[in-house]
């Protein structure tokens, strides 16, 4: 079997082990990789995942009483924009 730390991009895997697990990439193992995501991943099995195409589709609406086309598609994209922080 493949390992899985040489399938990924190192500078992704640099990125994952500095950012999320605090460790430098010299130190990070196979093991601790494959543990981390299963981590990730059971956890997010767990947790409720929003329905983003329903809060999308509630909310996100283009004003087409808007008359300014650009204004239009840049309040559309600032609205997107906050329902992706909320």
């Amino acid at each position: 079997m493949i390992p899985a730390i040489s399938t990924i991009n190192r500078r992704l895997l640099k990125t994952f082990c500095e950012l999320e697990l605090k460790l430098p990439l010299e130190q990070m193992t196979n093991e601790k990789l494959v543990s981390a995501i299963s981590q990730i991943l059971s956890s997010m099995m767990n947790d409720q995942i929003p329905n983003m195409h329903a809060i999308m589709s509630q909310h996100l609406k283009m004003d087409l009483r808007q008359k300014d086309v650009k204004a239009r598609v840049l309040n559309y994209f600032d609205r997107f924009d906050e329902l992706v922080e909320e």
